[in-house]
């Protein structure tokens, strides 16, 4: 019988456990958490991170600890890669395909009916592609896979990942401390699944990996609000990019492109100033506290509740309040951004992080070129729009929290050898992608997963 443990059970942990365990009820599964129930930041988890360079939220922001870890705050939107995005990267290839004969692997787990997301050239040079932002419930992976019921899962929370102890090309335990108790942990397979910079920074302390030349070059995508679109009208070409409602769930849209091997996308924001959905909103996703006083100031706009709660039912579509915003992101160029082990410790006696991230003034050209291609768009489909004033834009462009390119030194690696860099340690966070290309890169590695499960993982192999 064999023994699996995974390393943090957040989004691909606890994915990847339900996955293991469907297919292997007669392996035992070790699931290793540092938080419990209550998902917490980094500060309140009680890691360590410094920005030493530039400015940059990926860390502070993007990173939670729990079960079910970021799932249980992420917006949870699905998208996946097609042959569109990032044509002629050999390095994507392996990904792409695994995008292509998995996905509707993934979505089985949470339609009943496999949604159709259209993914097809809008236009020479530009794509239209389809997401689906998952319903609050389906959001936090740990709960909505039963990961706690399952009976060959055994979750072991409170619990620190101290060290990766590798002997001969193989890891043979990991060194894990629960308060003053420590010990390490066997078994026959591993997974790093406890976040970007967490699994960077064991396989850095763990001596698998040189952090700091390893992360050199890592990228991160950059964001501005771009245009308000000043009216409800939503189609552009012949796609329309009002959200439709599937079984609960928000079909979403975007027109993805490239400027100069930068892939760049352009998405839709809606409702931002309708108070009462922006409160609504944050009953169930706690991104933000509920706010008495903020809804209050809706009041001035409740006679579009009733249309809103119309459109939702029977239509099956969100309501656009008003204007809608557009949002232009863009991947990163080459630049000098690194990672380190600082030299200060966090609350659990480990070393911290430090960030180094800075934009290249290369992305700042390429960001505003695409903005003109935006312009265009909206100009083309006779769509009156207010622009954001280039300069600043600029000056608050801001990372979208999602980390790629964390191994960028080892160029020679192909991407099996950065998933696998030890014989049975498995490496899941989005950070092991050269690219990002125009989507939320998340549920790529879920087909990553369904592909190791259904065609690598054999017991005792």
């Amino acid at each position: 019988m064999e023994t699996i443990c995974i390393l943090g059970a957040g989004t691909y942990g606890s994915y990847l456990a339900n996955a293991i365990s469907k297919k292997f009820p007669q392996s035992i599964i070790k699931l290793v958490e540092v938080g419990d129930s209550k998902t917490k930041n980094e500060e309140k988890a009680g890691f360590l991170s410094f920005v030493k360079s530039g400015f940059y939220d990926g860390i502070k922001k993007g990173r939670y600890f729990g079960l079910g870890g970021t799932s249980a705050r992420w917006a949870g939107q699905l998208l996946f890669f097609s042959e569109n995005d990032c044509p002629g990267d050999k390095r994507m290839q392996v990904i792409k395909h695994a995008n292509i004969h998995y996905k509707d692997q993934v979505l089985r787990h949470f339609f009943k009916k496999i949604p159709d997301l259209k993914d097809y050239e809008i236009k020479k040079g530009l794509f239209f592609k389809q997401g689906i932002w998952l319903k609050f419930s389906q959001r936090n992976f740990f709960t909505y896979f039963k990961i706690k019921a399952k009976q060959n899962v055994q979750i072991i929370k409170d619990t620190r990942i101290v060290r990766l102890n590798v002997d001969n090309s193989r890891l043979v335990s990991v060194s894990i401390k629960n308060g003053s108790k420590h010990e390490d942990l066997k078994a026959d397979k591993f997974y790093l699944t406890c976040g970007a910079f967490e699994s960077l920074r064991l396989l850095g302390v763990s001596g698998i990996y040189n952090l700091e030349k390893t992360t050199l070059g890592f990228r991160d995508r950059i964001s501005m609000r771009g245009f308000t679109v000043l009216g409800t009208k939503t189609k552009i070409f012949d796609a329309d990019f009002q959200h439709k409602i599937v079984n609960n769930s928000l079909l979403t849209s975007r027109i993805i492109g490239d400027v100069s091997g930068s892939s760049f996308y352009m998405k839709a924001i809606f409702n931002g100033q309708f108070a009462i959905w922006r409160q609504f909103k944050n009953i169930f996703s706690s991104k933000n506290s509920f706010s008495v006083r903020e809804l209050l100031k809706g009041l001035a706009s409740i006679h579009h509740v009733f249309p809103f709660a119309f459109n939702y039912l029977y239509h099956k579509k969100l309501y656009v309040y008003k204007t809608w915003e557009i949002f232009v992101d863009i991947e990163l160029d080459e630049n000098d951004n690194k990672i380190s082990l600082s030299k200060e410790t966090d609350k659990f006696g480990e070393l911290g992080l430090d960030i180094y991230f800075n934009i290249p003034d290369s992305t700042k050209e390429k960001i505003k070129k695409a903005k003109a291609i935006v312009r265009d768009i909206l100009i083309q489909n006779n769509l009156k729009y207010k622009e954001t004033d280039d300069t600043i834009g600029i000056d608050n462009l801001r990372d979208t929290l999602h980390p790629y390119n964390l191994y960028n030194s080892q160029k020679e690696l192909t991407f099996e050898e950065t998933f696998n860099p030890v014989s049975n340690l498995f490496v899941l966070h989005t950070g092991i992608l050269s690219r990002v290309g125009g989507i939320n890169p998340t549920a790529t590695l879920l087909c990553l997963i369904e592909k190791h499960v259904t065609e690598d993982l054999i017991p005792g192999n």
